[in-house]
């Protein structure tokens, strides 16, 4: 269990992880999706499971691993903002996974559970103020130029990206006016 780079992949989630109308489409009934929608979103999945790796690796280079830490002050700086407890609450889940860790090795289930129950409610408010966080301005304008710089890395790594990220635009696109999305 890391609760951590549960938290920080939370915090930098990107165009090529979960589209708006692909998080829309996954809160509706399976039997209440427009025909289609379906096959959209599984073709969508599959492409951002190819898109992973070569995110990844782009996110290896120097440069992006700096921005990203950089926009990721700023996403925990407007969650503090939003809610000032959160500082305190990225700690503890720090420290709950250093402690969940070390039941783990010892072979405490009970205390693994306790803390991933714990933790979870914690992740709960964490993850609302991060969405509250992302509908900022400056930190959507943030989020977007990262983005932009990404995946700019990611066609340079891989030519099979360009096609892959054209597709997957044109294919959440294509479902946001099936869903009928602003």
């Amino acid at each position: 269990m890391e609760i951590r780079s549960k938290l920080k992949l939370a915090m930098l989630t990107l165009a090529i992880v979960a589209t708006p109308a692909v998080a829309r489409a996954q809160n509706l009934e399976p039997r209440s999706l427009p025909d289609g929608a379906a096959e959209m979103i599984t073709e969508m999945t599959t492409i951002q499971n190819r898109l992973a790796p070569m995110q990844e690796r782009a996110m290896q280079h120097p440069s992006l691993q700096a921005e990203g830490e950089r926009l990721g002050e700023s996403i925990r700086g407007a969650m503090a903002k939003i809610t000032p407890e959160a500082p305190g609450l990225i700690a503890q889940l720090d420290e709950m996974g250093l402690e969940a860790e070390a039941a783990q090795l010892a072979g405490d289930a009970d205390k693994v559970r306790e803390l991933v129950m714990e933790a979870r409610e914690i992740e709960e408010l964490l993850i609302v103020t991060q969405e509250a966080a992302t509908q900022l301005p400056e930190i959507t304008a943030a989020i977007e130029d990262f983005e932009a710089k990404v995946q700019s890395r990611m066609r340079d790594d891989n030519p099979e990206a360009g096609p892959l990220l054209e597709r997957l635009a044109t294919l959440n696109a294509q479902l946001a006016i099936l869903l009928q999305l602003p």
